[in-house]
């Protein structure tokens, strides 16, 4: 049997890599991708498993299959892929942040802005 996918899923349960007593178990949410550990496993309550590239790339926010090709046109690993993942930063992240410094650059300067504070 092929376990769902998150897609059409009701409550997850996900785990990150470190089985045993020290095991994360996070609901409906996934733990950080982390390149030195295996991606992380997922439950519906029956089955567990392992998250796919594609799952670990939406995640960060990216397009299916966008760490799949190196830039010489060959097929990356999923152990590659991973650890792209795992090493990336979440574009939906990124892009708040550049818009927070965009709105607090755009924003007129008061007086005393950027000037030293007399202790």
């Amino acid at each position: 049997d092929v376990a769902r996918s998150l897609d059409d899923a009701g409550r997850i349960f996900s785990f990150d890599t470190q089985f045993g007593s020290n095991a994360n178990v996070f609901v409906n949410m996934a733990p950080t991708l982390k390149s030195t550990q295996q991606p992380p496993s997922i439950s519906d309550g029956t089955t567990v498993r392992r998250l796919t590239p594609v799952e670990c790339e939406r995640l960060m926010g990216w397009p299916d299959n966008h760490t799949l090709y190196r830039a010489d046109g060959k097929i990356n690993s999923d152990t590659a892929r991973y650890k792209m993942c795992g090493n990336g930063v979440a574009s939906p992240v990124a892009q708040w942040i550049a818009e927070q410094i965009n709105r607090a650059d755009r924003r007129p300067m008061e007086e005393g802005d950027g000037q030293p504070i007399e202790a």
